[in-house]
């Protein structure tokens, strides 16, 4: 993965990670045995879509930001860097078998990560944005907990 230079570059990866959510949630529709699962990853898909519209306009809005003072040193560089490399949608070998809603919930505890980072980055103006998102992805979190004890019961 490239080194960050921008606030473009952090907010494309935003986009990049919610399109690769998109996809995993979909591959879990196709390959889910119920067709109460099957809804419920298709609605996970749809939040994704939402989400990466969201990261695109505002993209559009701050293009030309460069990272703020101080956010160039090597130290926070790299622990943006890492939380992006260990995100479970960018490791090499993503997971695609197993339990999908422990992958989901993965997925969604290395999004929030990543958000958290993306709010010390992008201008005051835009941090309502990820700051909703973050609420978004905590939520879809706890729904996918909760739909992970439904299925263990049944």
């Amino acid at each position: 993965m490239a080194s960050f230079v921008s606030v473009a570059d952090v907010i494309t990866v935003a986009v990049e990670i919610e399109r690769r959510g998109h996809a995993f949630y979909l591959r879990a529709r196709d390959q889910a045995q119920s067709e109460d699962d099957r809804k419920f990853f298709a609605f996970m898909a749809e939040e994704e879509q939402k989400h990466r519209k969201m990261f695109e306009a505002m993209l559009q809005r701050i293009e030309r930001i460069a990272l703020p003072a101080g956010s160039s040193d090597e130290e926070y560089c790299a622990y943006l860097q890492a939380s992006l490399d260990s995100h479970m949608l960018f490791v090499e070998e993503a997971p695609s078998g197993g339990d999908p809603y422990h992958l989901a919930m993965r997925f969604e505890k290395d999004t929030i990560v990543y958000f958290l980072t993306m709010l010390n980055l992008v201008p005051q103006s835009e941090k309502h944005h990820v700051q909703r998102c973050i609420e978004e992805e905590k939520k879809h979190l706890v729904v996918i907990y909760k739909k992970c004890g439904e299925v263990r019961m049944l």
